[in-house]
């Protein structure tokens, strides 16, 4: 079970550091408490409403944030 928590948590590591941001900044931007992000890496699991929110913030899939697609499958804007 904390295994799914920290793939989460990795896929937004790596988006995170493609981005050039810091997780505290995307939690300011994304209006989330302090480290509500780095939470996700061992005790806490996304809601489904923060899961959405996230990939429309990294314009990435929800299947690839949650490890189930392979590539962010980003689209051209």
């Amino acid at each position: 079970m904390a295994q799914e928590y920290l793939f989460v948590y990795s896929r937004l590591k790596l988006l995170i550091k493609e981005a050039h941001k810091s997780f505290n900044q995307v939690e300011r931007e994304l209006g989330y408490p302090r480290n509500t992000l780095k939470n996700y890496k061992y005790k806490k699991k996304p809601s489904v409403g923060r899961v959405f929110e996230m990939a429309n913030y990294f314009n990435v899939s929800i299947e690839f944030l949650l490890g189930m697609e392979e590539e962010t499958d980003k689209t051209s804007l």
